[in-house]
């Protein structure tokens, strides 16, 4: 039996396991992409529970190597939806401003991306 018969299986699994790990999370996002484009649009009674705001600094390096910083924002919601299922999902600036926390209405969503809010009872006003 050849010498190099182990070292040789051991090569083998050590270069598939990344290429297995990358094959699975190129599926995943593959996946979520497809099904954000492609499913029905959906409509939830929700709350709005919390809402975050985040911002990231970056640096953009052009081909010449100059940086150019910048400022990232970016905007969560966390929404209360039937059976009580917490959905965070993110938002742009405008819907972010536009609710408030405890706000009630009808949430639009395709997939899991945000499509809108529409408030149907806000905090500042009775709506039992």
């Amino acid at each position: 039996m050849d010498d190099n018969f182990g070292f040789e299986i051991f090569v083998l699994i050590i270069t598939a396991i990344p290429a297995t790990i990358f094959l699975i999370a190129v599926f995943v996002k593959l996946f979520r992409l497809f099904r954000n484009i492609f499913s029905d649009k959906a409509e939830y009674e929700a709350t709005v529970l919390k809402k975050e705001h985040k911002t990231e600094y970056r640096n953009n390096r052009t081909a010449s190597g100059y940086n150019f910083p910048y400022k990232l924002d970016i905007y969560f919601i966390t929404f209360r939806t039937p059976k009580h299922k917490k959905l965070k999902v993110k938002v742009d600036n405008k819907d972010f401003y536009a609710a408030e926390e405890r706000d009630t209405g009808i949430l639009t969503l395709r997939g899991r991306r945000f499509i809108s809010f529409e408030r149907k009872c806000t905090i500042s006003s009775d709506c039992d």
